[in-house]
Formats: C-alpha cells, structure tokens, sequence
C-alpha cells in the first residue's frame, strides 16, 4: 500500500533558494534595496541642501518690494512729498508702470483693485464704493478726485468722475495715490 496524497490536498511546494518567479532570490535582498535607496536620498539631500545654502547666501542686487515701496513718493496726504513709510495715513500708490501692464483704461478700472475699493456698474455709469460706502446710484458724492491737487468733481451732484467722464486718458497719468479714510479736514467736502 503506498501512501499517496491527492494533488489538492498536498502542501504547495516552496521554490528553491535561487529561483522564485525566475528571478534570484538573495537572501536580505529589501534590506540592501532600502539601505541603497536611503544612501542616495541622502546624498541628494546633501545637494539640495547645499544648493539652497548658495541661494540663500547669494547677494540680491535688487531692493525688496517692501523698500520700494516705503521709498515710493506721495503727495496727497498731506499735500507735500513724503515716503510713503513716513506719511500718516493709509496710502496706495499706483504707478504708471502698473496702469500699463494691466492694461486699465478707466480710473475706475484702476481703483476697483485695491482693498475696501469695489465698483458697480448699471450700463449707464460706473460708481465706486469705498469701505462699505456708495450705494449704486448715489454719484459717488462721498469721493473726492484731485488732479494734481486741483478738486477735479463735478459741480451739479459733486460727483467724481472716475469711470469714461474721468477727464483724461489714463496713458497721460503718471500715478494714482488713494487715500481712504477721514479726509475733510485736510481736503474738505467729500474727502471720505
């Protein structure tokens, strides 16, 4: 009597140590691919790490859009020149190199992107909201617009003209500076 198991029964047979899948088998074989893949992390975050150092020691030429910004000119607030770190309100300047790579054609165009600044539009006129003020349809009677200094609204609402009735074009504007906030002790009527 021979002692014979049926095939479905007998327990698989393991694969030598040399072939499995017809690939060789070495023993440790994750091990070494671990260790070879942690040696060249390593060796690459040694490079990055000393090509950020380089970056970070590189001298800049150029002033920081901080410094720049702190040694832009305004004249408006308190109607002589001062750095706009030195001035005691909240000024925005807009230059004319901005005006020229956004491509706005109107002042309302313009302002509608500063902070606080939105603008409304009825098909008819264009009207500016400032800090929560200037319901559509009010003619914008709580702004005032000077040009070069020269109270440029209107005489009949004492609108200001921002949107297609502002006075010039706006390839003639060298900067816009806007001021928010109390300004009709300095300024008078309208000055928000």
């Amino acid at each position: 009597m021979t002692n014979t198991t049926p095939p479905s029964i007998a327990p698989p047979q393991r694969a030598s140590a040399t072939t499995q899948r017809g690939c060789a088998v070495v023993p440790g074989g994750r091990l070494r691919r671990a260790l070879l893949l942690a040696v060249l992390a390593s060796a690459a975050a040694r490079l990055d790490a000393r090509d950020l150092e380089e970056l970070l020691t590189t001298p800049v030429p150029r002033p920081s859009p901080f410094e720049v910004i702190k040694a832009e000119p305004v004249v408006g607030a308190a109607k002589y020149e001062q750095r706009q770190s030195e001035v005691a309100a909240a000024a925005t300047v807009i230059s004319r190199e901005e005006i020229r790579s956004f491509g706005w054609r109107t002042l309302d165009e313009a302002l509608a992107t500063l902070p606080g600044v939105f603008k409304t539009y009825d098909r008819q006129y264009s009207y500016l909201g400032v800090r929560g003020f200037g319901l559509p349809g009010d003619y914008m009677t709580r702004v005032l617009l000077t040009i070069d200094g020269v109270r440029a609204n209107e005489p009949l609402y004492d609108s200001a003209p921002l949107g297609r009735t502002f006075p010039l074009d706006l390839d003639l504007v060298e900067r816009i500076e806007f001021i928010p906030g109390p300004g009709g002790a300095l300024y008078g009527q309208n000055a928000m």
